[in-house]
């Protein structure tokens, strides 16, 4: 059985292992788009802060392989983060196979039956290699520049607006200078509504169509009152036996625990300062005051 001379090798200094495989025979072909690593890192200040280049603009690759240069398409998506963007159709995504387990194996009928056991992975195109196509009368011209007006905040749509100017050359006037000429944005696809556009009617179904359920409110006298609650966030007031589970709640439920390291805190620091500002004798009196108008009020409820 042949070995591969390189691997009887005991010093192996090169870097063999790290090359492409060989497209059509040949070694020194370009690494294609689908087997490169992901697109690096962009910095902040790389970054395009406001595109020019939306999904559903025309564009056509200037830059690329023969079967794709000059070629018109669709923007799809646009990363913003790696100043790349996607095409829609096949003719600019990758095709492959399904993946099969051993050589000779038969694809599966019902694995993306229109294309037989086909499925295409999308490419990214930098926006350096991409021009817009500006339309006029039924015909595409190339847009060689591009400008764009003061960016400023929609409030209604709360987003930025601004608008975008191309220059093209083909479309030149008869002095020999190019105009700017304004390229709108696409239209965003927005959901169909159906039906009837009477607004009328339209928030009569709406109401229709809202959830219908309605709690049972004819226990809700029997939730205590705050000063009702136990301080102990572990114990729950003493509800009646018809009382329903809803109702069980506890001062943690109410607001915040009592006795919590903050609460706690806050009042040793109120405390302090009126301590401090009108005497410790003089704050026992109040407290002790504040204790029996306590005690007389519990008399008088219970009386």
């Amino acid at each position: 059985m042949s070995m591969v001379a390189d691997a009887g090798r005991f010093l192996q200094r090169n870097l063999a292992h790290l090359r492409p495989p060989p497209l059509a025979g040949k070694k020194h072909n370009k690494i294609p788009t689908y087997f490169r690593p992901k697109p690096k890192f962009v910095q902040l200040k790389d970054r395009i802060p406001f595109w020019y280049i939306a999904p559903g603009d025309k564009v056509q690759v200037i830059k690329g392989d023969r079967e794709l240069k000059n070629v018109t398409g669709v923007v799809d998506k646009v990363d913003r983060l790696t100043n790349r963007v996607m095409l829609k159709g096949t003719e600019f995504a990758r095709k492959k196979r399904q993946p099969t387990e051993y050589k000779g194996q038969a694809l599966d009928p019902n694995y993306n039956p229109p294309e037989g056991g086909i499925y295409y992975i999308p490419r990214s195109f930098h926006v350096s290699n991409l021009r817009l196509v500006y339309t006029h009368k039924n015909e595409e011209y190339l847009a060689t520049r591009i400008r764009q007006t003061k960016v400023t905040w929609n409030r209604r749509l709360r987003r930025f607006s601004w608008r975008r100017y191309v220059l093209v050359p083909a479309l030149a006037t008869n002095h020999g200078a190019a105009q700017w000429r304004r390229l709108v944005w696409p239209v965003e696809d927005k959901p169909k509504y159906g039906g009837n556009k009477n607004p009328a009617v339209v928030c009569e179904q709406k109401e229709a169509m809202r959830n219908n359920f309605m709690p049972d409110l004819s226990k809700l006298s029997l939730v205590p009152r705050p000063e009702e609650i136990s301080r102990d966030p572990s114990k729950y007031p003493k509800l009646p036996t018809d009382a329903p589970p809803e109702v069980k709640v506890g001062i943690l439920d109410v607001g915040g625990a009592y006795w919590s390291r903050a609460n706690r805190m806050k009042r040793f620091r109120l405390r302090k300062e009126e301590e401090k500002k009108y005497g410790k004798e003089k704050m026992k009196e109040a407290i002790a005051e504040r204790a029996e108008k306590k005690k007389q009020l519990l008399k008088r409820l219970l009386a």
